[in-house]
């Protein structure tokens, strides 16, 4: 909790302090990268790990019954990620435009956090 909430405040300094005016190097990833990312990618490890065991397994032995329920939450997390793509895509171009205040608010945001974990 200590660790986790000097943590969010570091992150929050750095959100505050972060100079937009330098223009940002434009660094293109391979697919490579991409690919193991997507794999490694720990959150996605977690939802699997606790949604397979506790909403399908329990209900459906069957091998048919557990591939299904496999494929549905590949779907649902599909989905998932072409709307983050979306709205990413739609709001590019209003966050750039006002990043100094973005970044005030996300770096707001943090400290709020950092608070309520106390809470």
């Amino acid at each position: 909790q200590i660790l986790g909430s000097f943590y969010m405040l570091y992150l929050a300094y750095q959100v505050y302090k972060m100079d937009s005016s330098k223009p940002t190097i434009n660094q293109t990833g391979t697919f490579m990268s991409g690919l193991l990312t997507q794999f490694l990618n720990p959150k996605v490890v977690i939802f699997a790990m606790t949604v397979i065991p506790t909403y399908i397994m329990p209900y459906y032995v069957s091998m048919p019954a557990v591939t299904i329920g496999v494929i549905t939450i590949t779907v649902i997390g599909f989905l998932a990620f072409i709307t983050w793509v979306l709205f990413g895509a739609i709001f590019k171009e209003f966050l750039q435009k006002h990043k100094k205040i973005v970044n005030v608010l996300m770096a707001l945001f943090l400290v709020y956090a950092a608070i309520m974990v106390w809470v």
